[in-house]
């Protein structure tokens, strides 16, 4: 049986969102409910669209100029099964597509449960902790001073985000999207 993803919105190219190229997930379904949180869109657990995983597999895959995946929402750790099955599918084919995920846990919380513990084994690099509006900061990749970016693998280190700034996407209908850390 085909598995779905619940999916807030995806953009096949990004290089705001992390090291080098990537494409961006952006998953619906959120209870975490920040203040100020700046993507409210993304919490209603009925709102998104589903999306067949092996499609998403086969989407990214076509994306060759990527080194990896970017994945954001909403929250990830909802969906935590469904992003191990994409995760593997993936690396099935190109093992050296990378992993970076946004979360509004805490690396102490999810490593209680093993499932996430599952999740974060094929994750590279971890952005960690809820958006606090009144720890508003700009730096890369880091929204509030209270989240955390943990290198999980050896294959980045702080020197890699560093240079992540933000971009404008402009969609086919004249939307624009402004996406990354220094907005």
């Amino acid at each position: 049986h085909n598995m779905h993803i619940k999916i807030h919105d995806i953009v096949p190219i990004t290089i705001a969102n992390g090291p080098g190229k990537r494409f961006g997930i952006w998953v619906q379904g959120c209870e975490k409910q920040c203040t100020h949180c700046f993507n409210p869109e993304t919490h209603d657990i009925n709102g998104g669209y589903n999306l067949d995983i092996a499609d998403l597999v086969k989407e990214i895959l076509e994306s060759n100029e990527i080194e990896g995946i970017s994945i954001s929402g909403g929250e990830p750790f909802l969906q935590t099964k469904k992003l191990i099955t994409l995760i593997s599918e993936l690396k099935k084919i190109n093992y050296k597509l990378t992993v970076l995920i946004y979360t509004g846990f805490t690396i102490e919380e999810l490593q209680k449960n093993e499932t996430d513990k599952d999740l974060l084994a094929l994750t590279d690099i971890l952005i960690a902790g809820p958006y606090l509006g009144d720890q508003k900061i700009h730096q890369p990749l880091l929204s509030s001073a209270n989240q955390k970016i943990h290198f999980l693998t050896n294959r980045y280190t702080m020197i890699d985000v560093d240079s992540a700034e933000c971009e404008y996407i402009i969609a086919e209908d004249g939307t624009i999207t402004i996406t990354g850390s220094n907005i």
